[in-house]
């Protein structure tokens, strides 16, 4: 199967991912303190939403894409900017909970990047802005690349796109483990190589934006735009 980022994915690797997230302690935390049925819709707090997207007035557009969206903690916030939220993910698990949580706000969608991978499609050309959270430091290049090609065609002229990395961190080599699916190692290319792909691929105004969280971690942002 390929999914909407052109990459090849096998049941077992989708399966694999479901696994990680449905037995992962803080998920089965998260979903306790939800409470049965689950009738709350999560939302990141306003203040470390902005620290996550960085990306100022550029949020007031009118689709906003989140790769690998998870619970989509994050599609109230951008629905407070945006007129549509568009959350894909690969494990189904998570497009079925988001989509239960927010089936109330019909301007919230959340696809799957395999099974609804025609519908994603559709935008193309469409999307004013992308982003993901702890998502693209965790990709290797060779599933790196074919992504932001995907965001690239998503968006239309103008529209942004932020990467975050792990600050301080540079890969040196290739990294130890890290089977692909269900892996969290952190492959991401130095800021240097990321600017130099970006740019070959399409994307301008490259900037790189620093965020401080108050729990200590901290991330940095490349920034640019189509």
């Amino acid at each position: 199967m390929t999914d909407c980022f052109g990459i090849e994915v096998s049941e077992e690797e989708i399966s694999r991912w479901n696994v990680l997230i449905g037995n992962d302690e803080w998920t089965q935390r998260w979903f306790v303190s939800m409470g049965s049925p689950y009738e709350n819709v999560p939302v990141a707090p306003d203040e470390v939403f902005h620290l996550r997207i960085p990306v100022g007035d550029a949020l007031n557009t009118k689709i906003i894409m989140e790769v690998g969206c998870g619970f989509g903690v994050h599609a109230r916030n951008c629905l407070s900017y945006s007129d549509y939220y568009v959350g894909i993910d690969v494990a189904p698990i998570c497009i079925a909970a988001s989509s239960y949580l927010h089936r109330n706000i019909s301007k919230a969608k959340f696809w799957h990047t395999v099974y609804d991978s025609e519908m994603i499609s559709s935008l193309e050309g469409r999307v004013g802005g992308m982003f993901g959270v702890d998502f693209f430091y965790h990709q290797p290049f060779e599933r790196l690349s074919p992504i932001v090609r995907f965001c690239h065609r998503m968006l239309h002229d103008g529209g942004w796109l932020s990467i975050d990395q792990i600050h301080g961190f540079e890969r040196e080599g290739p990294p130890v483990g890290g089977m692909m699916g269900a892996a969290w190692d952190s492959f991401q290319e130095k800021r240097e190589s990321l600017v130099q792909f970006l740019s070959s691929v399409g994307f301008s105004d490259v900037r790189v934006e620093e965020s401080d969280f108050p729990w200590g971690q901290k991330l940095d942002f490349v920034i640019c735009r189509k």
